[in-house]
Order: C-alpha cells, then structure tokens, then sequence
C-alpha cells in the first residue's frame, strides 16, 4: 500500500499504511505497483462502473505504457473497467520504429476497438462555424472554406483561430443588421502558423508579463492549484 500511497497521496485516507513501511521495501517495485493498481480497480469497480480516458499516451513513457498494459490486461476479467487510450500519429512524440509504436503492437492481445478520428471536413467546419455564429449554413459557407484550408478541419485549431479572429476583430458583431459579420478578405491574407501548439503559445504570450509568470509558477505546483495563490 506504501506504494500506492506514494503516487497517490489522497489514498492515505482510505487505505491503511502502517508506520515506517516504505515502497523501497519491495523486491520489484514495478511489479508491485502494477499489482496494486489492478487491486485498486478491482475494488473501485466492485460497485460501479470506472471509466478512464488517457489522452496523449504517445508521450508516455515505458512504465507507465507497462503499468497500463497491466491494467488492460485485468479488463479481461473485469468489465466494470472502461479505458480510452488516445494518441496522436502525426505528433512529434510518436515514430514508427519508437517504444510506443511496439506497445502499440503489444496490446493487441487484449479485446481493444481501434478507432481513428479524422479531421472534420469542410462541412463539418461550416457546421460548427454556422452553430457558433448562429447564421445560415448558407451565408457562414465562405468563411467556413478558408477556416478549414488554414486549420485543415483540426478541431482545437478551429477552435483556437476562431477566438483568434474574434479578439482581433476580424470577427465581429455587427449591429445593421444585428449578427456576426467578419472581413473575409483580411482573413484569407492573415498570416498563421499551420500548428495548433504554435498558435496557443502565442495567444499565451500576449498575455500581462505578471499573468505569464503567475502560470509559469502555478505550473510547479501540479495540474490544480487554488485561485487565491494568485
């Protein structure tokens, strides 16, 4: 338990760990912890169901792909536990020929569906522009055409150069008539960079110089850090 407790200090209020028990203790730590967390699913599933989505596993390194490998393969028994594995093949983080790739191959033993989620098409786009907008499908067509050539239908992209637009201005509310209006021709000129990550750093960077620092600082302290520290 000592573990557990290690990685997951929250656990010490509901599993038990005697006094002066540390996880260096054990002969294999690994094997130890990859015990322990199919225990741990065993016991939270035991009354309902456990969903897990684990996002960006192309960055993830070997033991914890192991460590996951090990809980897939407890699914088998238990159907209670539900996981979501997702990465990215036209990311940086993952080769062909990289240990992902050969984790890649190593789980197909377990009873795994593999889906690929493409880039939205032009219609889609003009879907979700015409939904944000609140117009016509049929008046947002234009705009949606070169959204979708500068973002190629990423979705986060989408997402991200809309905001973009709107905070400059390109997008706009126009009040005769009343709706959302935008500068296409300026739009189709503007100059972005063709990567999402590019973007939000950017956007980042135009941020007050104490707010960069206040999130630089925060980013040490984990995922979740209270407002009041700011």
């Amino acid at each position: 338990a000592a573990i557990l407790v290690g990685v997951l200090p929250s656990l010490a209020k509901l599993i038990p760990c005697p006094a002066g028990v540390t996880s260096n203790e054990c002969i294999d730590p690994a094997a130890s912890m990859q015990f322990l967390f199919r225990k741990l699913l065993e016991a939270l599933s035991e009354h309902r169901r456990v969903s897990f989505f684990l996002d960006d596993l192309q960055y993830a390194d070997p033991a914890s792909l192991n460590l996951i490998s090990s809980m897939l393969s407890n699914t088998k028994e238990n159907s209670r536990v539900f996981f979501a594995c997702c990465y990215r093949d036209g990311d940086d983080g993952f080769q062909e020929d990289g240990p992902f790739a050969s984790w890649l191959s190593s789980i197909s033993i377990f009873p795994l569906e593999m889906m690929e989620l493409k880039n939205m098409s032009t219609e889609g786009v003009n879907d979700l522009v015409s939904a944000t907008l609140h117009l016509s499908p049929r008046i947002t067509r234009p705009l949606a055409s070169i959204l979708h050539h500068k973002t190629r239908g990423n979705p986060l992209f989408l997402r991200q150069l809309l905001d973009l637009l709107n905070d400059q201005g390109y997008i706009y509310l126009s009040f005769s008539p009343v709706r959302w209006a935008w500068d296409i021709d300026k739009i189709a000129d503007l100059e972005i960079s063709d990567n999402v990550v590019t973007l939000l750093i950017n956007e980042m960077q135009r941020l007050h110089a104490d707010l960069q620092l206040g999130l630089k600082v925060a980013s040490c302290m984990g995922s979740c850090v209270r407002y009041s520290i700011f």
